[in-house]
């Protein structure tokens, strides 16, 4: 945990010391992107932005927070108060039920769920990244943990007809094309990390147990601040090669929940 704590502290420290981006961060937490775009002032957007300068979840909140069974709808499984959660989504690559991203790194490749249970809790405050986090929001995160294990349980139990539930992943077995080539949907060992956690028992109580989160702290795609909560059990390959993607250029994909909770706590 030491070494998780030590790098989400060298990033947050790296980030304070660049005082444009903080103030824009600033600002667009307080105003949002209408108001207030996260643009430097020569125009450049920040890291995980779009080029207007608004994170993809601010500017297509709308259709995000749609309910998964709905066919035409998102990816929202629950919503209150705090926050909601999503299963991530946005891939165009070929079609998938309302742009799910998909469990094949052989058809997602970088854009592939961590695990066959992955969602991401997204609160309903305006929060740049993790970057930006102080004690504080230390409630607000552990109620975002809260609301992503209750997710993932119902993800669990779900039946082969609820959709993003883990019997209807293993229940897909279509054939979709992709750059020219037909490819099955159906999940197979290969796709599951060899390094995963198996639970004792085959009871939702312990497969819980297996259930991680964690943030992206400066390697994210999108920035508008999004916990990662998943389940070991169904790690897939993909969150293995993010990983050593992301040791290559010397950074570190998964920064757990814990580390960021306790380095909050000691400031």
């Amino acid at each position: 945990m030491d070494t998780y704590k030590t790098y989400y502290r060298a990033a947050k420290n790296a980030f304070n010391e660049r005082e444009e981006e903080v103030e824009v961060c600033k600002e667009w937490m307080e105003e949002g992107g209408d108001a207030k775009p996260m643009l430097l002032p020569d125009g450049t957007p920040l890291q995980g932005v779009m080029p207007s300068g608004k994170p993809v979840f601010e500017a297509f909140y709308n259709s995000i927070n749609k309910c998964i069974e709905d066919p035409n709808g998102g990816t929202r499984l629950i919503e209150n108060d705090d926050c909601i959660v999503i299963i991530p989504a946005g891939f165009r690559k070929t079609k998938t039920w309302n742009t799910m991203n998909p469990c094949r790194y052989e058809i997602g490749g970088e854009s592939t769920l961590q695990s066959l249970l992955h969602v991401l809790v997204i609160p309903k405050v305006r929060i740049d990244s993790p970057l930006s986090l102080q004690k504080e929001h230390i409630p607000l995160l552990e109620k975002m943990r809260e609301t992503g294990r209750v997710a993932l349980e119902i993800l669990y139990e779900g039946d082969n007809k609820s959709v993003g539930s883990l019997n209807w992943v293993l229940s897909q077995n279509d054939s979709i094309k992709l750059d020219d080539k037909m490819i099955s949907t159906r999940i197979r060992p290969a796709d599951l990390s060899a390094n995963r956690e198996i639970p004792l028992s085959m009871n939702t109580e312990e497969k819980m147990k297996t259930v991680k989160e964690s943030f992206h702290v400066d390697t994210f795609s999108v920035r508008y601040l999004h916990l990662h909560v998943y389940s070991d059990e169904w790690r897939t390959v993909a969150y293995d090669k993010l990983e050593s993607d992301a040791e290559a250029v010397g950074k570190k994909k998964n920064i757990p929940l814990d580390a960021v909770l306790e380095v909050l706590q000691e400031e």
